[in-house]
């Protein structure tokens, strides 16, 4: 049964973020629409926070774990994206409200892993400091958090499949190419 009701507060939450701001939701609010007291709520959650955050460290992990039987890092990115499509209006009422940083910590989480497992792979038999190989990937999650960032400003309205296509090539040659240039 906790699992049925963690559920239901899980899908009353994405559909009031779905319909407004992060920022005007209440505790009250998703016991009502899913039909438990306060203090079932409480009894799984802290807090709206706590809420949130569980959801999406469930969603970054899924993204992390599928992205390891994936030959392409950008396949790892195609499935992230289709889960933001499919939680549009939430993504951007949570990208727009106070706590947006939440949902960066997200992005980073899943952005980073991906890149951090790409450029330790082209710097295999290599002997490229550990500390370089984190660097070009905080400096190129960055750069793809802005793209995503800018992505959800824009109401996703972009191909993603174009903008993860290009990046892809953008960072295959570049990584590559900064790993050879640290090489010792």
């Amino acid at each position: 049964m906790p699992n049925f009701t963690k559920k239901a507060i899980i899908e009353s939450f994405m559909k009031l973020l779905s319909e407004t701001s992060f920022d005007n939701i209440t505790v009250k609010d998703i016991v009502n629409d899913c039909g438990i007291n306060r203090n079932t709520f409480y009894y799984y959650y802290k807090d709206i926070y706590g809420l949130i955050d569980e959801i999406l460290q469930i969603e970054a992990d899924k993204v992390v774990e599928k992205h390891k039987t994936y030959d392409l890092w950008t396949d790892g990115f195609l499935y992230a994206s289709e889960f933001a499509l499919q939680n549009k209006k939430a993504i951007i009422n949570l990208h727009n409200s106070s706590k947006h940083l939440l949902l960066q910590k997200y992005l980073h989480k899943i952005v980073y892993n991906v890149i951090i497992d790409f450029a330790k792979n082209e710097a295999k038999d290599t002997k490229v400091d550990v500390k370089d190989i984190e660097f070009i990937a905080e400096f190129y999650s960055s750069a793809l958090l802005g793209l995503l960032d800018t992505w959800i400003d824009n109401y996703m309205a972009e191909d993603y499949k174009y903008i993860i296509k290009r990046t892809g090539f953008l960072f295959k040659n570049n990584i590559a190419q900064a790993i050879d240039m640290l090489k010792s």
